[in-house]
């Protein structure tokens, strides 16, 4: 199957951050764009709620500690990893392949969106 340019952007524009609500509701008429765009939206929605978690815990910590120090690596390494799994599905959306994320994709195939 040919994968055409526009499709394999709008599939790209899944992967950054909030605009993953472009290619969802332009091109409801391509597979590979809306299994790329709500993959990437999953992605970046459990990113978010795992950052607003740790922060809130954060809030809680308190100032200097063991505990504020741990929240703020977990913070790191949660990050790394969202630009990480968001750079293969770029890549994967490069090559015009659909990559299921583990956990991301299952989520993502239940959104009615």
């Amino acid at each position: 199957m040919k994968i055409s340019g526009s499709e394999r952007f709008m599939a790209a524009l899944g992967y950054l951050a909030f605009l993953f609500i472009v290619p969802v509701k332009l091109r409801r008429d391509s597979m590979f764009v809306q299994f790329h765009a709500r993959q990437g939206g999953v992605l970046f929605g459990l990113w978010i709620v795992l950052l607003l978690v740790l922060f809130i815990g954060l809030l809680f910590a308190g100032g200097a500690g063991i505990v504020p120090t741990i929240l703020l690596s977990v913070m790191f390494v949660a990050t790394v990893l969202y630009f990480l799994m968001a750079l293969i599905g770029l890549l994967k959306v490069a090559l015009g392949e659909r990559y299921r994320m583990p956990v991301v994709a299952d989520v993502a195939l239940l959104l009615r969106l």
